[in-house]
């Protein structure tokens, strides 16, 4: 190959051409694996992040019949 930083001459054997391809395979494959397991992490931080917000407004709203309920047998 050469000095050129063309990584997809011609001029290499069919050997090296073979080679680069796998490698280049293999980092496009590395790079979709990484992005979806970031996006994966990313996914389950913001379903952990709401989820005790939808709690507590579920909670609110129970709570709030019951409150008035044990105010007026009070």
């Amino acid at each position: 190959m050469t000095d050129s930083g063309n990584f997809t001459a011609t001029d290499g054997s069919k050997e090296e051409q073979a080679h680069n391809n796998l490698m280049m395979v293999i980092a496009t494959l590395t790079w979709l694996l990484l992005s979806c397991l970031t996006l994966f992490i990313y996914c389950c931080n913001y379903w952990q992040v709401l989820r005790p917000l939808s709690r507590r407004s579920r909670e609110e709203t129970t709570e709030s019949p019951h409150s008035t309920l044990l105010t007026v047998h009070d």
